[in-house]
């Protein structure tokens, strides 16, 4: 049972609200933007309006929300910070110039760890394939709060811990469809017409 509660001075385990999964990097680690260490990732998107509608959820997001300013808090950062929550409208692709299939309305967390996540079904099951956890489908984690402070800014992220798969989802745009998605049955002609027009003699 992971508690509500926050704690000073410590690395606090958070369990998420429900959230839409995009672009899931938890298989192998990978350099975010080609920089630094090698790292797992995965964006959140959550919706808002659909979490304040369930007291449990919007209890979590609460929580987590409150994280942040107790990270603020417990490392003394002051000025200009930067906060994890991230409008879903200003993620623009770079490709199409468009805003990522599936933000739109939606608070957007980018999470990271250099430790590999586990990723359980809903019976706790270890999730193996790739194919069965995508962008689209639903899911909830632990994460943690962390407050940072470097030359170029300062602030706070979410770090990744552990994830479930709560839900199917629809694939966002871009995702690997499933064959069966791509064809139309073929139908067995009736006749064979093998040889009803020679070519080679």
């Amino acid at each position: 049972m992971i508690s509500l509660a926050l704690k000073e001075n410590k690395m606090q385990k958070l369990l998420t609200p429900n959230f839409t999964v995009a672009f899931p990097q938890i298989d192998e680690p990978k350099q975010i933007m080609g920089q630094g260490k090698l790292k797992y990732s995965m964006t959140m998107l959550f919706d808002l309006a659909e979490i304040n509608k369930d007291p449990e959820q919007k209890a979590l997001w609460d929580n987590m929300v409150a994280s942040v300013d107790q990270a603020i808090a417990d490392k003394g950062l002051k000025g200009k910070i930067k906060k994890p929550f991230i409008e879903g409208e200003t993620c623009i692709s770079t490709k199409t110039g468009e805003v990522y299939d599936g933000f739109e309305g939606k608070v957007v967390i980018r999470t990271t760890t250099q430790t590999k996540p586990g990723l359980v079904d809903q019976d706790r099951n270890p999730i193996i394939g790739k194919e069965d956890f995508y962008s689209g489908c639903v899911a909830r984690a632990t994460v943690n709060a962390y407050a940072w402070s470097f030359s170029a800014g300062q602030g706070v992220s979410f770090g990744l811990q552990n994830i479930q798969k709560v839900a199917e989802g629809e694939r966002f745009a871009g995702g690997a469809s499933k064959a069966e998605d791509d064809f139309s049955p073929i139908e067995t002609p009736s006749q064979n017409v093998a040889g009803a027009t020679d070519l080679f003699n």
